[in-house]
């Protein structure tokens, strides 16, 4: 097993290498037999998201050179409900276990029952009130409120289920150790120990994750009760739970299992590697963990590939893993800057810079000029790393204002697209009983037509904010705005605007 683990060096690009690597015959082990147009297609290749499984095969092109060939089968060992309909197989008895296990319930489902369970518990809570119990800080005050609650109340199932974490050991908590506050959070605890698992029995279904972990142990299984004559990859996680250790397990145990890992710190010191599981906010923390639950150490991880290419960048990547060392071992910088020479540090920072922006829209706008300087170039590529999903919005904006358009690998938030932003509306205008800014923001969108043409909208709008809300409004409700319609009309004195609103059908309707 250990002589099947690999890494792919930073500074070379990780599917380029591990195409390049399966067309070569180095996967499962260097210097094996080189497989042929047909014999590719019987290879399996684990990767952990569905984004990186559709870039593989531009890299299986590219590698072989523009020549047809038959791709491997490529399966997703991803978070999400439908990718993981993937690792299901046509005719093995693990695939009957996995077809047998409930489907997972979708993740608006998911959101909506959630919602209306909180928005219950709320009603329930404002019952039992009283001058003795003040209502509870996690009350949902509106529909908004309680999609937020149910939201982070989905995030928290999702947590403790991926870590094995039994929901009903939240019971065990005892209120009264805990400052008054707890009390009505541990109560509203309860939508996730009573109610949602009681609607999922009663509906048959599965929660996401845990529907996950199960495809993955029938994965498993059919891997060891039938082992494929094939190479079986695993490939680009970074960290793993307990059931992919598992998968990744079964892989290795085969006698043409792989692992290929990215990136693995190799130059880190022991004491320093073993801290890292004392901070999980590491970026190799999770590589460090699957290692250990694997049994295994960084001496058993062989380089795959040509190292020629990594070994130009080897400085630039000791002074990264340097500056992100575990804070407990920063000692260890004075042993590096001591050792380190000028020349190696000045070519690990030939081409970085820094740019101190005021503000976010400043910083947005230079990353958005270096972008395009890049695209300016012939040859060059460029691409934006960020956490800060704002500000790839911001960017990507910017960049859409001079017509160049770029794929946000992070994916566009449903809140930001335009049925994602209209149901946003829909639900504020609702929360705030049609408050005049509320209902013309909605009626302004686009997809809000109510049955009429682009110009019949317009003309309702208009009349709609001459007649109602250009005057001191005080109703609420769709019944307000029909009653300050109909009062618009029998009003003495009225604006010239509005006096040439009569007899408008629009406003009729």
């Amino acid at each position: 097993m250990r002589s099947r683990v690999y890494t792919v060096d930073p500074g070379r690009p990780f599917l380029a290498v591990l195409a390049e690597s399966l067309l070569a015959g180095d996967l499962p082990v260097r210097g094996g037999a080189t497989p042929d147009a047909l014999g590719l297609a019987d290879v399996t290749v684990y990767l952990p998201t569905r984004r990186p499984a559709r870039a593989l095969q531009h890299a299986f092109l590219a590698a072989a050179g523009g020549k047809a060939l038959l791709l491997p089968r490529i399966k997703v060992l991803g978070e999400g409900g439908e990718e993981l309909e993937l690792l299901a197989e046509a005719a093995s008895a693990g695939a009957d276990a996995a077809a047998d296990i409930p489907r997972a319930i979708g993740e608006l489902e998911r959101q909506l029952i959630l919602t209306a369970l909180v928005r219950k518990w709320d009603e329930a809570q404002r019952g039992r009130r009283s001058s003795t119990q003040p209502y509870a800080s996690t009350g949902a005050r509106g529909p908004a409120q309680a999609a937020r609650l149910a939201r982070e109340l989905a995030r928290l199932i999702d947590a403790l289920e991926t870590e094995g974490i039994d929901l009903a050991r939240m019971e065990s908590l005892v209120a009264e150790e805990y400052a008054e506050h707890w009390s009505p959070t541990l109560d509203f605890l309860k939508i996730a120990l009573q109610l949602w698992p009681t609607h999922l029995a009663d509906a048959g279904l599965l929660s996401p994750v845990a529907r996950r972990l199960r495809v993955l142990g029938a994965e498993a299984r059919r891997l060891g009760e039938a082992p494929p004559t094939a190479p079986v990859i695993v490939a680009g996680i970074t960290g793993a739970d307990a059931a992919a250790v598992d998968l990744v397990k079964a892989v290795l145990a085969l006698p043409n299992g792989a692992l290929v890992l990215p990136a693995l710190d190799s130059t880190l010191d022991e004491t320093s590697w073993t801290a890292i599981a004392q901070h999980p906010e590491h970026p190799q923390s999770g590589l460090r963990r699957l290692l250990g639950d694997l049994a295994l150490s960084r001496r058993d991880v062989a380089p795959l590939g040509a190292t020629r290419a990594a070994a130009r960048l080897a400085p630039r990547w000791a002074l990264a893993c340097e500056s992100m060392r575990p804070a407990g071992t920063t000692e260890v910088w004075h042993r590096f800057t001591s050792g380190a020479g000028k020349a190696e540090m000045r070519a690990a920072l030939a081409g970085l810079g820094l740019i101190e922006a005021e503000t976010a829209q400043e910083e947005a706008e230079a990353i958005a000029l270096v972008l395009r300087e890049a695209v300016e170039r012939p040859g060059e590529t460029a691409i934006l790393v960020t956490p800060d999903r704002a500000l790839a919005r911001r960017v990507a904006a910017r960049l859409a204002a001079w017509e160049l358009h770029i794929e946000d690998l992070g994916g566009e938030p449903f809140a930001t697209t335009l049925p994602g932003a209209f149901l946003e509306l829909v639900v504020a205008a609702v929360q705030e009983e049609f408050a005049p800014v509320g209902l013309m923001t909605l009626l302004k969108h686009p997809l809000c037509r109510l049955g009429m043409s682009p110009e019949e909208m317009r003309r309702g709008r208009e009349a709609l904010e001459l007649a109602c809300f250009r005057a001191p409004y005080f109703g609420k409700g769709l019944d307000g705005v029909e009653a300050a319609l109909e009062g618009a009309g029998k009003q003495g004195w009225r604006p010239a605007a509005v006096r040439r609103l009569g007899g408008n059908p629009v406003v009729a309707a």
